[in-house]
Parts: C-alpha cells; structure tokens; sequence
C-alpha cells in the first residue's frame, strides 16, 4: 500500500487572536488587509483587540461586515468592490461556513480581471488565476469551509445554490482558537457537531475511502460521539 497525503492549507491551533494574527501578518509581510466578518462579532472582545493589535503595528485596515447566512452574490460582490478600491493584499475571515465562503468568493472577484460577478466563477472556474493571501479562523465546526476548495454562493435570480471547486481558493492560514466557540448557542453546537460527525461518516462510507482516511474518519467519529453526546 502506497499513502502520499498533501495539506496546503497551514494550519496553527492557538489561544490568542490577536497576537496569531499579528505573527501571520509579519510573517507574510502583509500591510493592508480586509476583516469579513458579521456585525455580532464586532463586539466579540477578541475581535476587538485584533482590530487595536492591527491598528497598532501601523497595517493599513478596512472591516466588511455585510456578512449574512448563504451568502448571494451581491454581498459577494460588493465585498469585492470594497477589497479592489481598498487595494487589500490579505483577507483575514472570522466567523462561520457562509463568512468564510463569503470570503474566498470576495478574494476571487477582487483578484481576478474585469469581472464584477461572483456568478462569472459558477459557470467558468478556470478563470481563476489569482488569489490574495486568505486567513481563516472559524468560530464553529461542522462546515470545513476554513480546509476546503469549495465555496457555495447563492443565485438570488433562481435562489439556487452554487458551488465553486478550485485549488486556487484554499485558504493559506486556517487559525482555529479554540475560545472563539465558546459563546456559539447550545444547539447550534449540537447541529454543527452533527454537521463534523457527518462528514466524517461521508469520507468513512465512501467508494474512495482509504485506510488513512478511514482511520481519520473513525477518531473523527469517535470524538463527536464521546464528547457531544
């Protein structure tokens, strides 16, 4: 049996937003970054500190907070046009799937040519070529949004739900604080642990399966089972 296991997305497990984030942003070299997020967590006081930690160290800085649950096309967009006149060369997204789906899909309008549509990337996903440094720190679990190459945008003429596949739009950074959960509601805990046990059964069932992915899938399992019941 052969194994080659390939994750290019870095990801960094800490305790101090602020403090991650400022490192990353050294470490990059970045010097003007676009914050997605939704209001409510504007008034999360690690968010805060973010903000005055960034303001502090002298890094240009815009916040877009318009986020909203299966986000359409037209935040996406205006997102977009708010990245491309701030003239952002990093995204640092914090908050659920949607935020973070809200995020790449921002990145990619912004980075790439004249279009003004996210919807232009549903029907051709080959026009991806370029993609700014993307940062993302998820405040729940379940959707992976923070690991994927995927993101789901919404059609508002047809209320469809649209996925984009690309390699081009992983995530470099997926910072996971721990701390960030701990004021999600009681069952949204539950329905996005539900969400984390799914998947995981998804990849364990699979025609694809491996036994590397199988022995992913069952601690996977394990965990939600142990800790969640």
């Amino acid at each position: 049996m052969k194994i080659k296991m390939q994750q290019p997305v870095k990801v960094v497990v800490e305790h101090d937003l602020a403090k991650s984030i400022m490192e990353i942003l050294k470490l990059e070299d970045k010097r003007r970054v676009m914050i997605v997020l939704d209001q409510f967590l504007m008034g999360v006081p690690a968010v805060q500190e973010m903000i005055a930690e960034i303001q502090k160290n002298s890094i240009e800085m815009t916040i877009y907070g318009d986020i909203v649950p299966d986000p359409p096309a037209s935040v996406i967009n205006k997102g977009a046009e708010a990245m491309k006149n701030f003239g952002a060369d990093c995204v640092i997204a914090i908050d659920g799937g949607s935020c973070l789906d809200s995020a790449k899909g921002i990145d990619i309008v912004a980075s790439n040519g004249d279009s003004r549509d996210i919807l232009d990337y549903v029907k051709d996903e080959s026009l991806i070529h370029d993609f700014k440094c993307l940062i993302s720190v998820p405040t729940t679990a379940g959707t992976g949004s923070e690991m994927s190459n995927a993101l789901v945008v919404t059609d508002e003429t047809t209320r469809e739900k649209n996925a984009i596949l690309s390699d081009r739009i992983l995530s470099d950074y997926a910072l996971l604080i721990p701390e960030l959960t701990l004021s999600l509601p009681k069952r949204q805990t539950i329905a996005s642990g539900l969400d984390v046990f799914s998947h995981a059964a998804e990849g364990y069932l699979s025609n694809l399966s491996s036994p590397m992915a199988d022995a992913i899938s069952e601690r996977v399992m394990f965990l939600c089972a142990n800790y969640l019941a």
